[in-house]
């Protein structure tokens, strides 16, 4: 409980202080041609199934962000943002579940600009790290009894548009659209994972595409 105050206490201390400190919540669909072809090649190779293995597509995401304004152009703010994403491939079978699911989570470096008073331009660089793990009827897929995982790593370049809305001197309300393109992304056990081969259909290179919609809640420096 007391570890609970402190931090807390923290909290506040850094809302007031910053010019602004943010939580968003959002929606994500993402396009990765290496993980989809995985996916393909499972659903094919097992046309016994009732239920496909669906692509990974729809997720839920969360980020939290500080930035800070320039002297010399007000209107314009630099910051920092560490953003999670989550997707799920799940299938379920007479007698065998198939879950797969993809974890992100991307740190990012963003400046902002005013278009007008209440649309921001964003322009966001990241390095998202993916994590990929898969369960038959919830226990872990492995190998020589090793459980399997998949990590990856990329470059991202994103581009957001949000609309603000004051609801009072310290916190705003922002609907957010954004897009993301990662030209470069290294992930080379993916195929490992999804049909336990490696290298056969898929490279450890390739490019991720996306996009997300949400709701950012942002917390105003106190006016003096």
């Amino acid at each position: 409980m007391k570890k609970f105050l402190v931090l807390l206490i923290l909290v506040l201390h850094f809302q007031v202080e910053s010019q602004a400190l943010s939580v968003e919540l959002n929606y994500s669909f993402c396009v990765n041609s290496q993980f989809d072809k995985a996916v393909r090649v499972y659903n094919s190779a097992r046309p016994f199934l009732t239920s496909k293995q669906p692509l990974f597509r729809n997720g839920i995401g969360a980020k939290i962000g500080y930035s800070f304004p320039t002297k010399k152009h007000p209107k314009v703010q630099y910051g920092f943002e560490l953003g999670y994403s989550y997707f799920d491939s799940y299938a379920e079978n007479d007698g065998f579940i198939n879950d797969m699911q993809l974890h992100t989570l991307t740190p990012r470096f963003f400046t902002s600009t005013k278009i007008t008073n209440r649309f921001l331009g964003q322009l966001i660089l990241g390095l998202p790290n993916y994590g990929m793990f898969r369960q038959n009827n919830s226990e872990a897929v492995t190998n020589d009894e090793t459980p399997i995982h998949a990590f990856g790593i990329g470059l991202s370049i994103r581009p957001q548009l949000s609309y603000q809305f004051i609801l009072n001197e310290h916190i705003s309300l922002s609907p957010t659209f954004g897009l993301e393109y990662c030209p470069f992304q290294y992930s080379p056990q993916g195929e490992a994972l999804i049909n336990q081969t490696k290298g056969l259909y898929t490279n450890n290179f390739n490019s991720f595409f996306g996009f997300d919609f949400g709701v950012k809640v942002s917390f105003l420096k106190a006016r003096k």
